[in-house]
């Protein structure tokens, strides 16, 4: 009995870990917008509509493989 609770506390680490990582990602990914987006024309509201859709993405996935997919297109869309 003991092994598996051992087992289920590892796991549950290793997802808040996984968690920290992707809020650090999300936090990285919003300040480089916040200094694109400075840098830009106000009239560029497109890009700024399509921030918001896969930033909306990230912020509602329901479990890991969604948000890590999220995660990827928001690096994805900075680096562009």
């Amino acid at each position: 009995m003991m092994i598996g609770r051992s087992q289920a506390i590892d796991e549950e680490v290793k997802i808040y870990k996984q968690l920290a990582v992707f809020n650090i990602i999300d936090d990285f990914v919003h300040q480089k917008f916040e200094n694109i987006s400075a840098k830009m024309d106000p009239g560029t509201t497109e890009i700024d509509k399509e921030f918001l859709i896969i930033d909306t993405t990230y912020h509602t996935a329901k479990h890991l493989n969604e948000k890590y997919k999220a995660a990827k297109n928001m690096v994805v869309f900075i680096l562009k």
